[in-house]
């Protein structure tokens, strides 16, 4: 496993939710919980947040696709962004 870097690949699994993948975008300590967290911008509008919590900005992102997770939820790897199933009708 790859150690966890901003910019890196990542697939973030917490138990009762569905597998999802992302980009790392900020790594450290967080003002509305205790310990370290990892920022993730999701591939699709799956998370929270735009990168900022209660007011404090920890990363950018556009709004529902940003969400923090603990280290031991993340792995690291060469994981490309899934292609949305799309019709042919839906392009523009």
């Amino acid at each position: 496993m790859k150690t966890c870097q901003v910019g890196l690949r990542c697939q973030v699994s917490v138990p009762g939710q569905s597998v999802r993948r992302a980009t790392i975008k900020y790594i450290g300590t967080v003002n509305f919980k205790p310990g370290n967290w990892i920022g993730v911008q999701y591939d699709e509008p799956m998370g929270k947040n735009d990168g900022s919590v209660e007011g404090v900005r920890y990363f950018e992102c556009p709004p529902k696709y940003g969400g923090f997770v603990k280290p031991l939820h993340l792995e690291v790897g060469d994981l490309p962004e899934e292609e949305l199933n799309l019709d042919d009708d839906d392009e523009l």
